[in-house]
């Protein structure tokens, strides 16, 4: 259990340097989207399904936080300064690294995933957190929103698929780079 504790929270250079990586591209994505404000139709959720799914609940929660912060520098979106947007951009690779990491992947998961985040970020805490920053009540948000929100999902679901299903040897090359880093470790050890 320690070697397991152990290594889900260490990260190799070769692993952060893609995590930075991963990173660079979930912040190109941020800034392509297509619409008008309540009604955006973005590619950003692409970059927290990659940290999810590459690196787990808490080294992806942690690149979707640098992401926020790097989206706030770079571009001085003001929304980021709100506490609770951070906090967003931390649980939505979580989500994903819970459904995703370490595990196949089946359309199942990519539905319940992808509705968790839609309904516990998107709709629940987004449409809150939109409430307090315009001066909206929660009612006309979650109404104004919710097209959004049923419509979206479905293509999002099917594009993420896609993604998941090509990231995949990426998944594989680092569990085996991992597993042959620590076989080296472990005949170290043996002969010490």
């Amino acid at each position: 259990m320690n070697k397991y504790k152990d290594n889900f929270f260490k990260l190799s250079l070769q692993n952060l340097l893609l995590l930075g990586l991963v990173i660079a591209i979930k912040l190109c994505l941020s800034s392509v989207a297509i619409g008008p404000a309540f009604f955006k139709i973005g590619l950003a959720f692409l970059g927290s399904v990659a940290l999810g799914y590459l690196f787990g609940p808490v080294w992806g929660g942690l690149g979707g936080l640098v992401s926020s912060l790097l989206h706030l520098i770079i571009f001085g979106d003001k929304a980021n300064v709100l506490l609770g947007t951070m906090l967003s951009a931390i649980l939505v690779p979580m989500i994903y690294g819970f459904f995703f990491y370490n595990k196949e992947v089946k359309i199942w998961r990519v539905v319940m995933g992808h509705l968790t985040v839609t309904i516990l970020i998107n709709i629940m805490l987004n449409n809150y957190l939109f409430s307090l920053v315009s001066g909206v009540s929660l009612q006309v948000a979650f109404i104004q929103r919710l097209p959004k929100e049923v419509i979206l999902p479905w293509g999002q679901m099917i594009l993420m698929y896609f993604v998941l299903k090509g990231l995949v040897p990426i998944r594989q090359r680092m569990i085996s780079y991992e597993k042959s880093k620590n076989r080296i470790q472990e005949m170290e050890g043996e002969t010490n």
